[in-house]
């Protein structure tokens, strides 16, 4: 040891302070070395782990909290509004939800009325579909009676369920079954011009579902955006907290160890 030209002690800087590590080494032999060999300049105590340290702990035990206080205030209120922006998020996705069930409600209309153009340009009679839109039949009642009269019955309402598109010759035909039903009798057949209208009214109402889908999606973005900056801000000011408590036990340890060395070598 006399041949050394340096003595480090290495301990994590909590146990360096807490266990009194620079008075526990230094034994009666140690001491003894050290005095025979003029060495005291040549011990260096390095205290390793610095950064693992509780902010809380810290602050409390260093008296840190009235310095601090507008930092921890500052984290508090970013906090508060990064819970109030993402609860505006999830305000938002539901009504991006509702939107988009809306626009599927609309496309599965146009599908229907396109439908019903197609089928009027290869010269058919077409009818306004009913209010489920043409996309969906009533269920039936379960058939009673004989099996005759089932079949009766089953026959004539499975010709009156599809009365929405007729040819010219069914049409004819078609009208005796309706003049029962002052509904279907009262019902007019559309023209080229009404429904080229009403599939300008569904691709506008698409037009706007998908703008006002769109702007949902950047109000999403924009907040997502101001959470990720708000949080990157409160990690800068926890570092900076972090870095502040740190230095603070780096100070307080180095003159505690000291104090302990020297109070070693008296002993």
């Amino acid at each position: 040891m006399k041949q050394c030209s340096g003595l480090w002690i290495v301990a994590p800087i909590t146990r360096a302070v807490d266990d009194k590590t620079a008075k526990k080494l230094l034994g009666d032999q140690f001491k003894r070395q050290l005095k025979y060999d003029g060495t005291y300049s040549s011990v260096t105590f390095i205290c390793s782990k610095t950064d693992d340290i509780s902010i809380t702990e810290a602050v409390d035990g260093l008296g840190l909290d009235e310095q601090l206080g507008d930092d921890w205030a500052e984290i508090d209120s970013i906090k508060d509004t990064i819970i109030q922006f993402t609860e505006r998020i999830k305000s938002l996705k539901d009504q991006k939800a509702a939107i988009s069930e809306m626009l599927a409600e609309v496309e599965d209309e146009e599908e229907v009325w396109e439908d019903l153009e197609r089928k009027l340009d290869d010269g058919r009679t077409v009818y306004a579909p009913g209010p489920d839109g043409g996309k969906k039949r009533k269920r039936k009642a379960k058939p009673s009676g004989s099996r005759k009269n089932r079949l009766s019955i089953d026959t004539d309402s499975e010709s009156e369920d599809d009365d929405s598109v007729m040819s010219g010759s069914d049409s004819a035909s078609g009208s005796d079954k309706e003049n029962g039903d002052p509904g279907k009798r009262n019902r007019v057949p559309l023209t080229g011009d009404e429904i080229d209208e009403k599939l300008s009214t569904i691709k506008a109402q698409k037009k706007a579902l998908r703008q006002n889908r769109k702007e949902v999606d950047a109000k999403i973005g924009e907040l997502r955006k101001e959470i990720k900056e708000m949080n990157a801000e409160k990690e800068s000011i926890e570092a900076k907290i972090k870095s502040m408590c740190i230095k603070g036990r780096n100070s307080y340890s180095r003159a505690a160890i000291k104090q302990d060395f020297a109070s070693g070598i008296k002993e």
